[in-house]
Order: structure tokens, then sequence, then C-alpha cells
């Protein structure tokens, strides 16, 4: 039989241990606790009263219209006035009173954090920076909402233009679209104080001026680096069918991300079709057009409104093709920088050497070797042959059509 003793030792262990594992459970919640309360309150961003605002912000404030100007320019934001909506707001037409200037209010929705975010990173982001391929920022506003001024962009976005209205575009104003854009990337990773990535670059946040210049806009998601310093892992931001592959892995908003995005933008205005559309060929718009360079028959990808400008244009647009396609590569470290693509575009330099894609090896080390290595399961992802490679690599940047 078990002694008295020893029943009461047993018992004193097991209070003991359970003390111990109590505390130590208690000290795990109050560091947490106390983890989540400086990850919230100190290392997050604060959202700051109107006064606050105009302290902190002094330095990088364009100017604040009153709401009573913002009012009457756009008829209290009338639904009239009403341009379009996308990401975290809506944009409405209005012209300031009494100097006559033409401008789009974009009213961000202020009740989530995500929506204040993009107008603090939109708001210090591109007042800064002062180009003639950017839209500029005029002003701002908070008494009832979080609102931006710009200047009003007369032919609206790309997008818009491009696939409601493509007759309307000629190759020469393609061509210079597509070099104005290049010109304002150029400008943010390069020329600028510091270094901005965009991070969403697409047909819709390209703008349209009174002489169809292209505008490149909405910073909302843009990140501000020295241009000595190695970006930091960030949240995966963008528009899925233009984001970079290897932004899945690294988590890293870079130049090469933007040159991603940057060909997408490419394929679209050259072959009129949408990244997104289902081809015949029932494949990406990528692996169509690597397709067809691969056939020699790249010249099938143009525009059919754009086929008939003659042999010389048609040698152009499929420089401007394969410049995509380049700058789509999976190695990021392949793709050409954008002060080589604009140089490019304006026929200063020739087109870079476009590198052999024959083994799915070499793909899969092109990605891993600029991200990180893989767990098995994303390994196994790459396997069989070039065609596979490319297609696994495109499904993680949103490419691939139904299959």
């Amino acid at each position: 039989m078990v002694s008295e003793n020893t029943t009461k030792g047993a018992n004193k262990t097991a209070i003991i241990i359970g003390v111990l594992f109590g505390t130590v459970g208690l000290v795990l919640a109050l560091t947490l606790s106390l983890y989540v309360y400086y990850k919230r309150r100190v290392l997050e961003p604060k959202y700051l009263s109107q006064d606050q605002w105009r302290l902190v912000l002094q330095e990088h404030l364009p100017q604040e219209f009153s709401d009573r100007e913002l009012a009457k320019a756009t008829n209290n934001i009338s639904e009239k006035n009403r341009l379009g909506s996308g990401g975290f707001g809506e944009v409405f037409q209005g012209t300031i009173i009494p100097s006559g200037v033409s401008v789009a209010v974009k009213r961000i929705c202020n009740e989530s954090k995500q929506g204040i975010k993009e107008f603090v990173s939109e708001l210090t982001t591109i007042e800064r920076p002062r180009h003639r391929n950017l839209v500029p920022l005029l002003g701002w506003n908070q008494d009832k909402g979080l609102l931006l001024v710009y200047e009003l962009m007369p032919h609206g976005s790309l997008d818009q233009m491009l696939f409601d209205h493509p007759e309307q575009l000629s190759w020469d104003q393609r061509l210079n679209i597509i070099s104005g854009v290049a010109a304002a990337l150029l400008y943010l990773h390069e020329e600028c104080e510091q270094k901005i990535i965009h991070r969403d670059v697409k047909a819709s946040n390209v703008m349209l001026d009174a002489q169809m210049n292209s505008r490149l806009g909405d910073f909302g998601l843009a990140k501000l680096y020295g241009h000595n310093v190695n970006p930091s892992a960030t949240n995966v931001a963008g528009t899925w069918s233009y984001m970079a592959p290897e932004s899945f892995f690294t988590c890293k908003a870079t130049e090469q991300t933007d040159i991603f995005s940057f060909r997408v933008l490419i394929l679209e205005v050259v072959t009129g079709r949408r990244v997104g559309t289902i081809l015949e060929e029932n494949c990406s718009m990528l692996e169509w057009c690597r397709n067809l360079q691969r056939n020699n028959r790249l010249e099938d990808a143009i525009d059919p409104l754009l086929a008939k400008e003659g042999q010389r244009t048609n040698d152009m647009i499929i420089t401007v093709l394969q410049l995509g396609i380049l700058s789509s590569f999976p190695d990021p470290k392949v793709r050409p920088l954008i002060r080589r693509i604009v140089q490019t575009l304006d026929g200063e330099a020739s087109l870079p050497t476009m590198p052999s894609m024959t083994s799915s090896s070499s793909l899969f080390s092109a990605v891993a070797s600029s991200s990180f290595s893989y767990t098995d399961n994303t390994s196994s992802l790459f396997n069989s042959d070039t065609k596979s490679v490319s297609l696994a690599i495109e499904a993680f940047a949103g490419l691939n059509g139904a299959r």
C-alpha cells in the first residue's frame, strides 16, 4: 500500500508544478499583452487630430483647402460629379472658385486604418516629387473626411482610354504614354531625394493630360527608402495580376517589382488586351507572347488597330514587346534597370539581350536565388519542363488564365 506521507508528497509536488506552470503562463500572457500594446501604441502610426496633423506634417503638406471651398467646387461632392472609384476611395470632378482650376477630389474611406494609411502615404509621398509625368497633388482637407485634391486629367485614365476607346490611340501616342511612365519611374527610383517604390503601377493608375501625356498617380501603397538602404520586408501589396513573383516570397518592394508591373502595362498597351483576359490559346498573356516570340510570330500580338501603320512602326512595336517580355523575366536581376528601359524607348540604347529560358532548373534557381530557399511544398511546384515552370511562376503573380 502507498503510505500517507508518499501521497502527501505527491500532492505537494503536483501543487508546486501547477503553481509553476500557472506562473509561467501568467508571465507569458502579460508579456504578450505588453507586446501587443507596445506594437499598437508605439510602433504603429498614430492617427492624429487635425491640429496635430498640421504640426507633424507642416514641412510636407501642400495647400490645405477648406471644406467650404471643396463643397463649392464639387457641388457638395455630388454624385453627378463622380468620376469613378477604386482602391480605398472615390474620385469627384470639380472646379475651384474663383481660380477656375479643374480638379479631381479623391475622398478616401476613413473608416479603416488601411484607408487612413493610404491617405498618410499619398499625402506625404506624392507632395515631395515634382515631375512632368506624375499627377500633381494640389492640396488636401480633413474637416469632414479625408480628401486629396489633384489637378484634373482631361482624358481620364489609360485603362479607360485603352479599353473603352482604343481607336483614339495611335502608336505614337501609345509609345509616348509608355515612355512617360518609364520616365516617371526613373525619377522615382533614381532621381528623387529618397527612392520611391510605387508598388501599384497599372493602367488605371496612369492618367492622361490634355496633350495625352501619361501621368503616374495613386501613391497610396508607395514605399520610401534611402538610395543606399536595402528594402525591408513589408506586407504584400499591389494589384494581383501586376505583381512580381518574387514579392510573394521576399515580401519586399524593389525597383524590380515595379519593373515587372510596368511590363504588364507595356503588354496591355501594345496588344490592346487586359492582362487578365483569357486568350484563345487558353494561356496567360505573357505565355502567349513568349510562344509567339519562340515561333517568330510576335507581330501577331500587336493590336489590330496598329497593324496598318507601316513596317517601320511595326519594327518599333516588336522592340517594345520584346522589352516587355524581358522585363517579366523570373529572375529580377535579369530584368533591365529603368534607366536602360528609358534609353531603349528613346532609341539611345539597343534592346538588352534576351536570356535563354531552356530548362526548369534555370528558372527555379532564378527565382530561388533572388528570394530565399523554399520549403519542399513550394519547390514541388517547379518541375517537369520549361512550360510548367513558367506557368508555376506566373501563377504566383496572378497571370494565369483558366486551365
